[in-house]
């Protein structure tokens, strides 16, 4: 039996690493190589992009804009069309292989710097590659880094598949001499929000569509809008993507091809950075000297691996149904859309490879949040191959640096070359210990947050169930040598599975996932957790301890349980004539609602700083809005999103449902929030009573 048998893991299937080649070739060489792609779709021969720009302006859709916005201002139909031609200066691309060259140069040199490791599944990679020639192809790929913009790039380079051109934002602009050369990468640039701009729209329809039907180039968009500074999957954004399927609606082509694309790393680039901006403070604008700064920071530290894989081609039609003789409604046809929005996320997280250290801070959270500084490392085993079970049941496994090494091999090489700011390993005691002390613990929690969310989204299944089907006992005084099967598993009736839809609906902008489907989701965590956690795995060198490991799976929740019960007590405690339809700027709620956690859980925040991100705050937002307890409104004077209440008391159940389950993290509310009456449950039922807490 080979080691990592031994250990019970699996190693991952990306295994052709594409930095290898690099570290033993000369790198000029290979980029400056002769390179045909693949056969790639396009509607007769593939045009120039000046050409494509020409025909945009030229379009009856762009000219009938441009008459209308110059007869709604009041100007000369000429002085409009100066403003399209400005608008799609700004925006296009201007493709230049050279320029891909010299980045495959440049991110080669970058990546042996950075990273140990660039993992690619190249048999799944070749099993789509026929599929470029059929039809137009839309890459969606994840979006955790800034790496990602040019990463698949730098894949589609090395595989000699078509280069796509990209949809960035805008914030490139300021980065003098690197927007340019990003631009003749591939990039084009799109303003982040153009609400009612009637040119702004036809001039981006017509030109993503001439790209795309006649461009020679698939074309990549982040589906998530931005960055995920959680981690964690973000619900999509349709609009570009709508804008994009309505040409197989309309049959302007017949198919059009979706790949979702996942994308993980062991450490992200941007980590302190995230941590900053969940906390409130403004995002860096983007400039060269800061890249250069940066560079120069980054060059000195080591981030591990990185990890790509492939989905299966959705197609367009078949998804929508468009194949029918009858024209689709635009109601139909705008649910469709978000629904196969939605299973590309889920293709996402059925594709990504965890980052093994997602669960090194998804234990190290649990244990700080207990007053702890460390665990002994056969003990932070025990609790990884748990997860592991967990995540192997679900189809999914640990990406780790070195796929041939035991598991616990891999995770000793993060904690003492990759995370060394976060944690210390200690191994002449074979203790691990957690670097967060009173000068740096927000930031610290905060990134150790950031990792864990991207175990604990996939996991949320099994910690909703952990967390609504404990009993009322305090955890500590169950130890899992005295406990009986009974004790510690999850067996959910009625009132839980009333509970967990009830959740997984409130945390839906959180953990992305598909509804309707939540009777199945409790019942198959509850047969995984039965059937693999429980049992005795004689295989592994780390037994599980499956009191710890539901522990952990229920605090992993707290944060986001603390969030939204701190931004319910803030709407709910707001003065009464703060409910009347004036609107609340969700940005500032977001600041007021992390003072209110503050002042209430006072030093017990230093258990939970994950709750206080504005991430949290905003999800929860959307979240009441979807449902009716909130509805959107304009900011008097801004341009900032805003809402007003529209259903207090759904706020007030929401509150009160979240306040239940806090005290099963021993989460001691201050004075003025300690329910009148006790919190105590038959160790057979869920059924709590009504509380104001």
């Amino acid at each position: 039996m080979s080691q990592t048998q031994e250990n019970g893991f699996n190693p991952t299937p990306l295994l052709d690493d594409i930095l290898a080649p690099r570290k033993v070739t000369n790198d000029f060489r290979w980029a400056s190589r002769s390179w045909t792609p693949s056969p790639y779709f396009s509607r007769g021969k593939p045009r120039d992009i000046k050409e494509i720009c020409q025909q945009v302006l030229q379009s009856e859709a762009v000219i009938n804009a441009i008459k209308e916005v110059a007869k709604m201002e009041g100007k000369e139909d000429a002085e409009v069309q100066k403003r399209a031609q400005d608008v799609i200066q700004e925006m296009s691309h201007n493709f230049h292989l050279y320029a891909v060259r010299w980045f495959g140069l440049v991110l080669s040199k970058l990546g042996k710097k950075l990273y140990s490791s660039i993992y690619v599944n190249k048999e799944k990679l070749e099993e789509i590659r026929s599929g470029f020639e059929r039809y137009p192809v839309i890459f969606l790929p994840t979006h955790r880094s800034y790496v990602d913009f040019l990463l698949l790039s730098y894949v589609c380079f090395t595989y000699s598949l078509p280069l796509p051109i990209i949809a960035a934002g805008m914030d490139f602009m300021n980065m003098t001499g690197v927007a340019e050369l990003l631009r003749k990468s591939g990039a084009f640039f799109i303003r982040r929000r153009f609400g009612n701009d009637i040119l702004y729209w036809a001039i981006i329809t017509e030109y993503v569509s001439r790209t795309l039907l006649q461009g020679g180039h698939p074309m990549e968009i982040f589906i998530e809008g931005t960055r995920s500074r959680t981690g964690k999957s973000l619900p999509p954004k349709t609009g570009l993507l709508t804008t994009i399927l309505e040409l197989v609606r309309t049959r302007e082509i017949p198919d059009i091809l979706i790949l979702p694309i996942s994308m993980s790393y062991d450490r992200t680039l941007e980590e302190t950075l995230y941590a900053h901006e969940l906390l409130g403070q403004p995002k860096p604008k983007e400039s060269t000297n800061g890249l250069l700064r940066a560079l120069r920071w980054l060059g000195s530290q080591q981030y591990g691996s990185i990890y790509v894989n492939f989905g299966n081609f959705i197609s367009v039609n078949q998804f929508l149904g468009l194949d029918t003789l009858y024209p689709v409604d635009d109601r139909i046809f705008s649910k469709g859309v978000r629904d196969m929005s939605i299973q590309v996320i889920i293709s996402h997280q059925e594709n990504i490879a965890v980052p093994l250290f997602s669960a090194v801070a998804t234990v190290a959270l649990t244990e700080i949040s207990q007053g702890k500084k460390s665990i002994t490392f056969p003990q932070l085993m025990s609790y990884i191959v748990g997860f592991q079970k967990l995540l192997t049941a679900r189809g999914l496994a640990f990406g780790c640096p070195y796929p041939h090494e035991s598991l616990d091999k891999n995770v000793q090489y993060l904690l003492t070359n990759v995370h060394i700011g976060l944690v210390t390993f200690a191994e002449v005691d074979q203790r691990v210990w957690f670097n967060v002390d009173e000068d740096n613990e927000v930031i610290a929690c905060m990134q150790l947050q950031h990792y864990s969310n991207q175990l604990v989204y996939l996991l949320a299944p099994f910690c909703l169930a952990s967390l609504i089907t404990s009993t009322g006992r305090r955890e500590m005084e169950i130890s899992s040598a005295a406990s009986s099967f009974e004790d510690l598993a999850i067996s959910p009736n009625q009132d839980h599975i009333q509970q967990y839809t009830y959740f997984r609906q409130l945390f839906s902008e959180e953990f992305v996932c598909q509804r309707g489907v939540e009777l199945m989701e409790i019942m198959f965590a509850a047969e995984t957790w039965n059937s693999l956690v429980l049992r005795r795995d004689s295989n592994s060198n780390f037994s599980i301890d499956p009191m710890n490991l539901r522990r952990c799976l229920k605090r992993a929740l707290a944060p986001f349980f603390i969030a939204y019960w701190g931004l319910a007590s803030t709407l709910v405690q707001l003065p009464t004539s703060s409910l009347t339809p004036e609107p609340l700027d969700i940005k500032s709620f977001g600041k007021l609602c992390q003072t209110t956690l503050r002042d209430k859980l006072g030093k017990q925040i230093s258990q939970y700083y994950g709750a206080l991100s504005l991430d949290c705050m905003n999800n929860a937002i959307m979240s009441l809005i979807n449902s009716g307890g909130l509805a959107r409104a304009k900011v008097s004077g801004s341009t900032a999103p805003g809402f007003i209440v529209h259903d207090l008391n759904q706020i007030s159940t929401m509150r009160t449902q979240l306040g239940k389950y806090l005290c099963f993290v021993d989460l001691i509310l201050s004075a003025s929030e300690i329910p009148r009456n006790k919190i105590e449950m038959d160790s057979d039922s869920t059924e709590i009573p009504s509380v104001s807490c």
